[in-house]
């Protein structure tokens, strides 16, 4: 089921959150991250289950993990 904040600025919170690479353009999730982006509702999680959400961000992942 998906987190429903009604006006709460999601990506907002996320990017505030978040660690920032060096040139602070981009984010750096960690495993953990992922993982609880999914557990809290960010995800669909009745239509992605926790490895398709993961298989997602893959392509996206930096030599240093």
């Amino acid at each position: 089921m998906p987190l429903e904040l009604g006006q709460f600025a999601v990506m907002d919170y996320l990017w505030d959150q978040l660690e920032k690479t060096k040139d602070g353009k981009h984010i750096r999730y960690t495993v953990l991250d992922v993982e609880m982006l999914w557990k809290m509702g960010f995800v669909d999680t009745d239509k992605f289950s926790m490895d398709q959400w993961k298989l997602a961000l893959e392509p996206y992942r930096q030599a240093d993990g």
